[in-house]
């Protein structure tokens, strides 16, 4: 938070500690998880507290005997919650009604305010980039990993007059609400375009996408698959070369050291094409193992990989070596049109593979099966134009993805950008501007604050004063 003096006009600055009843986190109950119960009065742990409300699932539960143990800790409805340590310190929520009574654990910490600062606004600052930022920082996010109950009692915070409060949230809740909406429908757009992508495929390897094409071009008279003609099932195997490479044994140095041979491994399909090696082995390596450099061009196929890996295509853009993880398939020098194709027509087949890949917990592709892939292909004159119309469409869905990119790196901001101008007393008219545009009176936050100490005592402050950075 900016000094006092920057304040907008009718705004204070109080530290939490003289603002608040209660401020507290509580325990695991003895014998940690083993005495959750399936049922019973439940226990917040800081999994349930996020940004975006509070979250029930893996809510745990506690007997009466163990809650009674809890009972310092007993949440209110509004309470705000704030997890004070871990991966997750920092996140804040607040206490929705139906946990009432529930109980928290020393993960969560509770912060109840006694009248002067409406809870979803202190949440809304708790969550704003000067706490955030602050709590991130290496003296609380890294070293400690954890915000004390000082920590948080000597935090300053604003105070705007009581109306604007309520303005200032309705606005920022508004605001956060149309920005969580902008990011789902951009979230949506990558999806239609995922599938764009895939029926473009599928029209391509099923001959509907040039069948204009087929109309005007003088065809071949034999039909080998009905209504597409020239067009020949054939394999994989009947196509091209399959092959795969080796990793050279790790335990020897002489086959890494000092190597200049690009290597690389099943993850580097999630590049295409393949400019670059993480690894590189040496020339030794692929005389002495089976390791073998693949020409540029080479369409390299994941057998087995995690998540999404397994059963994607990419093209070498550097000759390389792979290890045994990855079939290469290996055109001749005048197949770039099939080469064009055929990377088609198996990113088509993608999740068709997957289905029928089979072994064990991590089901894999086996070379075998790769030469057994079936696929129908065109002539030559209507594979190039096959590859020319995907790529002109692919390209069009690239650009729109970019934008798309863009757009919801911007959305992702908004929220922090809405925050920050929140508590600067940008949003909103402040109420010293309305009170003044109406011709009335108005309390002043700071003339709210000594009303609401005096009719509800709360802890004095400490004198050491915590500030936030502006």
């Amino acid at each position: 938070m900016s000094d006092a003096g920057d304040l907008p006009e009718g705004w204070a600055e109080a530290q939490l500690s003289t603002i608040t009843s209660k401020i507290g986190s509580g325990a695991t109950p003895r014998g940690g998880s083993n005495a959750y119960q399936p049922s019973g009065i439940p226990l917040i742990r800081s999994q349930n507290v996020h940004f975006d409300g509070f979250n029930t699932d893996g809510l745990a539960f506690l007997d009466d005997a163990q809650a009674a143990a809890l009972d310092g800790v007993k949440v209110h409805s509004n309470d705000v919650l704030l997890n004070i340590t871990g991966a997750s310190i920092g996140r804040v929520c607040l206490a929705p009604g139906i946990m009432g009574g529930a109980r928290v654990n020393q993960h969560v910490a509770i912060i109840r305010l006694s009248g002067a600062l409406e809870p979803s606004l202190l949440s809304l600052y708790l969550r704003s980039p000067a706490i955030q930022n602050r709590i991130n920082t290496e003296e609380y996010g890294v070293t400690r990993q954890a915000l004390t109950k000082g920590w948080i009692s000597d935090l300053l915070v604003p105070l705007p007059p009581q109306p604007e409060q309520d303005r200032i949230v309705e606005k920022v809740e508004a605001l956060l609400d149309h920005a969580s909406k902008v990011e789902e429908r951009l979230d949506r757009v990558h999806a239609i375009l995922k599938r764009f992508r895939q029926a473009v495929l599928a029209a391509a390897c099923s001959g509907r996408l040039t069948d204009d094409w087929r109309a005007r071009a003088s065809c071949a008279p034999a039909i080998e698959i009905e209504g597409l003609p020239g067009w020949r099932r054939r394999t994989v195997g009947d196509l091209v070369e399959v092959a795969t490479g080796a990793t050279p044994l790790r335990k020897n140095p002489a086959y890494y050291k000092g190597g200049k041979v690009p290597w690389v491994k099943s993850g580097a399909v999630n590049r295409d094409p393949i400019m670059e090696a993480d690894e590189f082995i040496t020339e030794k390596a692929i005389r002495e193992t089976n390791a073998k450099v693949f020409p540029a061009g080479t369409l390299v196929m994941a057998m087995y990989g995690e998540g999404a890996t397994r059963g994607k295509v990419a093209e070498l853009g550097i000759p390389c070596a792979t290890n045994q993880a990855l079939a290469a398939l290996i055109f001749s020098d005048t197949a770039s049109d099939l080469r064009h194709f055929l990377k088609l027509a198996l990113q088509s087949q993608y999740d068709a593979m997957r289905e029928d890949a089979a072994g064990g917990v991590q089901p894999n592709l086996s070379l075998g099966a790769i030469r057994d892939i079936e696929v129908d292909v065109p002539p030559p004159g209507e594979q190039a134009e096959i590859v020319r119309i995907v790529q002109r469409m692919f390209t069009l869905a690239d650009a729109i993805e970019a934008r798309v990119t863009a757009a919801a790196a911007r959305a992702n901001k908004l929220p922090q950008a809405i925050l920050s101008k929140a508590f600067r007393g940008e949003l909103v008219p402040t109420e010293a501007e309305l009170a003044r545009a109406e011709g009335r009176p108005f309390e002043s936050a700071e003339e709210m604050l000594k009303r609401v100490t005096k009719e509800q005592p709360v802890t004095r402050a400490k004198k050491t004063r915590r500030r936030a950075p502006a």
